[in-house]
């Protein structure tokens, strides 16, 4: 919601504190297992959240746990059709 009314501040810090404080380095959430449906989400909102802010250098700063929440949901997604 913040993204659609423009509170680009307020994303960035709701993205600052979860990323920080709740996905662990492997890009699992620290307070609980798993969730396809929620990775997937997440790496959609970061999409938009690019996409409305142009805002890069935050994303680079959380790369490396997006790209492991990235390679969870591959790795879930290939055990899946396995």
């Amino acid at each position: 919601a913040n993204l659609e009314w423009g509170r680009f501040a307020q994303a960035a810090a709701v993205l600052d504190n979860y990323f920080d404080d709740f996905v662990q380095d492997d890009g699992l959430p620290n307070m609980r297992g798993p969730e396809v449906g929620q990775f997937g989400l997440t790496l959609s909102l970061l999409a938009r959240y690019l996409r409305y802010t142009g805002d890069a250098a935050r994303l680079r700063r959380l790369l490396p746990k997006i790209a492991a929440t990235a390679q969870l949901l591959c790795e879930l997604h290939d055990q899946a059709l396995a």
